[in-house]
């Protein structure tokens, strides 16, 4: 409000004049979706998931490239949005292909822009790889990361043959198990693909697993990788069950709970915990 007083006598004063305004933000603000305009919103680093959009799918190796995906990069800002030339990068960069035909590195405010990406591998297993660019919106970073996957098939490739792993107990050594697999050109080199195998346990490069598993125990899903001499490679989830050995003798009553003679408790540990109950219902007395 602005206010000022004056001596007209048929007017109120002071007198009074409402204005108002609208404060902009004068950036380039990227929005980047996957699919179409109005899809999915993808976040710089964003994981590619198993049948998400940026899942370009299985394919055999001899049938080319798929069909490709689109990523369209919009600017909700008040300027330009200025962006580098999409790269791939990414241990399996090579099994994919963009197509920037057509793309604009300079976005204007409220429009958009695209570029596509296909999975083309020559060599079986899962392929991971990422697209990335430079832009300017001060807010995200740069440069932009999208993350991207394929599972290439090849039936003459490297395979895993070993189907279930045994499971174990905590405290006790796990049965050593050598995995196995066929076709592709040895040697063979295994790994952890994703998930988590027991603490405790340990797989080697020469595909042994072994050890003592240790924690509390329970279900424990990994994916396992072989690698062959040549890169190709295959995947093969696995469900591996530690039994848990805390094991406790007292009895609990239906109404209550009780420490027996064979309780795995201490007395100490019990006096203690009656010690620290009296001083907390002394000081709420005394309060």
């Amino acid at each position: 409000q602005l206010r000022f007083t004056h001596n007209d006598t048929a007017t109120g004063t002071p007198f009074i004049i409402n204005v108002t305004g609208e404060g902009i933000i004068n950036t380039p603000l990227i929005d980047v979706r996957e699919t179409t305009l109005t899809g999915p919103v993808v976040n710089s680093g964003d994981p590619a998931t198993v049948g998400g959009g940026r899942d370009l799918g299985s394919i055999d190796v001899t049938q080319g490239a798929t069909t490709p995906i689109t990523i369209f990069v919009i600017n909700n800002g008040t300027i330009d949005l200025n962006l580098g030339t999409p790269t791939l990068a990414g241990p399996n960069a090579g099994s994919f292909v963009l197509n920037t035909t057509g793309m604009n590195t300079t976005v204007l405010p409220t429009e958009n822009t695209s570029f596509q990406v296909s999975f083309d591998p020559n060599l079986g297993g899962i392929k991971d790889a990422q697209i990335e660019f430079t832009q300017d919106d001060p807010s995200k970073p740069t440069p932009f990361v999208i993350p991207v996957r394929g599972t290439a098939v090849d039936p003459n490739g490297v395979q895993i043959t070993t189907t279930v792993l045994p499971a174990g107990s905590t405290g006790q050594v796990y049965t050593p198990t050598q995995l196995q697999a066929i076709n592709g050109t040895a040697p063979y080199t295994w790994s952890v693909y994703s998930g988590t195998i027991p603490a405790g346990l340990n797989l080697s490069a020469g595909g042994l697993l072994d050890g003592t598993p240790t924690g509390f125990g329970g279900s424990f899903s990994a994916m396992i990788r072989v690698t062959d001499n040549n890169g190709a490679t295959h995947e093969r989830q696995y469900n591996i069950v530690i039994a848990g050995s805390l094991v406790g003798s007292g009895r609990a009553k239906s109404n209550a709970c009780a420490a027996q003679d064979g309780s795995n408790i201490p007395y100490a540990i019990l006096a203690i915990i009656a010690a620290l109950a009296a001083i907390t219902t002394k000081r709420k007395r005394t309060a």
